[in-house]
């Protein structure tokens, strides 16, 4: 039997703690006129555009049905356990229906691995093993006190999660979050990017469809001034995944509110590869692990440090299969890189390739745009002959350009891996596993991959307290 819910009033992207004032005030409130900023986008990818952005200024009149419906169990008046089986026949059914929704076409679920695979993984792992993972349990007491006393830590929701998230890989930057958020209870404020706001729209209707109590997700429409709303609005918890700009304004706005938020702020991975590496294996996973999703990818490689033995034989091979990458949307779900997906980014990548070409950089393929082409295509590029005093060392490209430079040693290879502000991924090459654990335990970033490239294994639970492991290497199979 489903549980019953509490109901709520909050403001969508607005002042949440006033909404619920005044919905106690006036219980038959039922609109709340908002401020927000509407994005409207006209999708059109035949010729690697990205459609027209309209974005402006309006006053919008903002349905609050109970925004809330946070389940009794967060006042401890249901089962927890009646609640968790809830929501995970829900995200069961929401799985179902996302591989229903891509049906049989084996080439776009190649291509729509990052996005369509990875959500419906996420979806099953999480109703799997949620009911594990907030199991209240049982904690021994240290010294004398452990005769006497007893400990058991026990998970509640946290209540309302605003969930920000960017325009790389919409979907499943959406669905990721979202999913862990609810099965521990919680509702959530879901707003994606406003140049890809439909992406985001389809984890809202996914949900539905599945059976979710209304209002328990909301998806909200809007741009960086709707996500500052968000994370002023009450709420119990804010997650971004996005670029280190809206940090000094979330981070800042959670301090004030004590509340917790978490940051996922884009990377600048490093590469190492060692003397024993397998070079053929290694020089395939610098290329995908920089052309993937043109390059749009937080964990993708973005620095590449060879030991100099084998230096001259990586870049020899880096080249030949770059050069082999194929572009053009007449090539279908044949195509190896796409096109950058809007201007400002094709921006960026032209000026850090142009800092490294007047810095001295040796550009062996690509670093222009695809004179072949209409619309942003931008050559996979390889250059050589990089330090860090160039931009593209240094900042974060989001790009499909590989950047190969020569060190001495492994330990010339960590300090320089090391050198950057950036600390989400990196991956290291060997055929000594060993070797590359010791190497993946001194890089200074969030997790590592040993023969392997932009692969990170985890679950983050929306719940108080909330366990605090970080992952630092995955040690992939010989395979």
């Amino acid at each position: 039997m489903q549980p019953d819910f509490r109901q709520s009033v909050e403001g969508l992207g607005f002042d949440l703690r006033a909404a619920r004032a005044e919905r106690r005030r006036h219980p038959s409130l039922e609109h709340v006129r908002l401020g927000a900023r509407v994005a409207e986008e006209v999708v059109d990818s035949t010729e690697g555009r990205p459609g027209a952005i309209v974005v402006g200024s309006s006053l919008v009149e903002v349905a609050v049905d109970d925004l809330g419906a946070i389940p009794d169990a967060c006042l401890g008046g249901a089962d927890p356990a009646q609640v968790l089986g809830v929501q995970k026949c829900q995200i069961c059914q929401g799985a179902g229906g996302l591989c229903r929704r891509l049906g049989p076409r084996p080439p776009a679920l190649h291509r729509s691995s990052q996005e369509i695979v990875a959500a419906a993984d996420s979806l099953c792992y999480s109703a799997k093993n949620a009911g594990k993972f907030l199991k209240p349990r049982k904690e021994r007491v240290h010294g004398l006190l452990g005769i006497m006393k007893q400990l058991r830590i026990v998970y509640r929701p946290l209540g309302v999660i605003g969930i920000i998230t960017p325009w790389n890989g919409p979907f499943i930057l959406g669905m990721n979050p979202t999913v862990q958020a609810l099965m521990a209870g919680n509702t959530v404020l879901l707003k994606g990017s406003e140049v890809t706001p439909f992406s985001t729209q389809l984890v809202e209707s996914i949900f539905r469809d599945a059976g979710l109590p209304q209002n328990v997700l909301q998806v909200i429409m809007g741009d960086g001034e709707t996500g500052a709303c968000i994370t002023e609005a009450g709420g119990e918890k804010v997650s971004f995944t996005g670029s280190v700009r809206p940090r000094r304004i979330i981070a800042p706005s959670c301090g004030r509110q004590l509340i917790p938020c978490t940051l996922e702020l884009g990377g600048k991975d490093a590469m190492i590869v060692c003397e024993d590496a397998d070079i053929d294996r290694a020089a395939a996973g610098a290329i995908v692990g920089s052309c993937m999703n043109t390059g749009h990818y937080c964990c993708g490689t973005e620095r590449i440090y060879v030991v100099e033995k084998v230096y001259d034989e990586f870049l020899a091979k880096v080249i030949e299969g770059t050069r082999k990458l194929r572009q053009g949307a007449d090539l279908g779900f044949e195509e190896d890189v796409g096109a950058v997906f809007w201007d400002r980014q094709m921006s960026i990548i032209e000026d850090h390739v142009e800092d490294a070409r007047t810095r001295g950089a040796t550009i062996h393929v690509g670093g222009r745009r695809n004179p072949g082409l209409k619309g942003l295509y931008y050559e996979p590029t390889v250059m050589s002959n990089v330090d860090h005093d160039m931009k593209i060392m240094q900042e974060e490209t989001f790009g499909p350009i590989l950047c190969v430079q020569k060190v001495r040693d492994v330990e010339e290879a960590i300090r320089l891996a090391n050198d950057s502000p950036y600390g989400l991924n990196g991956n290291v090459w060997t055929r000594d596993k060993n070797k590359g654990f010791d190497i993946a335990c001194r890089i200074d970033t969030g997790a590592v991959s040993v023969n392997d490239m932009a692969m990170s294994y985890g679950c983050l639970l929306y719940t108080s307290p909330s366990p605090r492991d970080r992952t630092r290497f995955r040690m992939p199979s010989s395979s």
